[in-house]
């Protein structure tokens, strides 16, 4: 995730910071499935959450603020919303994703 978010945080185009957290995304999912599939299930455990989500926060918190500024830059209107609200579609994505590919629905090649 520190790579991750180092390559975003990194990149000043909009355009292409937007395209890199979608394609990176999609890229760890496929490429770490293995640690997503052993992760998401321990980090919704309350006990093991509040240690393990401190971490995350403070990584998707730089990256939502950094996202929010290239939306400001790029004269978004409503830039914090949009910036939450694609955050949320990346979440939505990775959780629909382990979902079936822990019920054996999907195959990843």
């Amino acid at each position: 995730m520190s790579e991750f978010s180092q390559q975003i945080l990194n990149t000043q185009n909009p355009s292409l910071k937007i395209s890199l957290i979608i394609k990176t995304t999609f890229k760890l999912l496929r490429e770490k499935s293995e640690f997503w599939q052993t992760v998401m299930p321990v980090i919704t455990q309350k006990a093991i959450s509040e240690k393990v989500i401190l971490n995350l926060r403070q990584i998707f918190m730089l990256l939502t603020q950094d996202l929010i500024q290239t939306f400001k830059a790029g004269g978004v209107k409503n830039a914090e919303m949009e910036a939450y609200q694609l955050g949320a579609l990346m979440d939505g994505i990775a959780l629909h994703y382990f979902y079936f590919l822990r019920r054996n629905f999907l195959s990843i090649n």
